[in-house]
């Protein structure tokens, strides 16, 4: 789903395109009616396999997910996509000198 924090995150030149999908609407109306009757609601409901898989990665492989953060950001930085971005100006010229 499209809400406002990608609008609020790419005018901070901090743009979430590619790296937080779009959840499709549907599965988040059945995530929801699936969820909110149930006498204990369980926690962290998804609404996609891939959303179930990355769930289950960062519950129970956490290392694994720190390093496919770190990688991420690392190829997200290179890229040029924080160029600009003066909240994450700090953290480009870090990794800028790990090149």
């Amino acid at each position: 789903m499209r809400s406002p924090i990608h609008d609020s995150t790419a005018a901070a030149a901090l743009s979430l395109e590619g790296v937080s999908r779009h959840e499709p609407l549907d599965g988040a109306v059945d995530a929801v009616l699936h969820a909110a009757p149930a006498r204990r609601p369980r926690r962290g409901v998804t609404t996609t396999r891939r959303g179930a898989v990355e769930l289950f990665q960062v519950r129970h492989l956490p290392a694994l997910t720190d390093r496919t953060v770190a990688r991420t950001f690392a190829g997200r930085v290179r890229s040029g996509a924080f160029r600009g971005a003066e909240t994450a100006a700090g953290v480009v010229r870090r990794r800028a000198g790990r090149s």
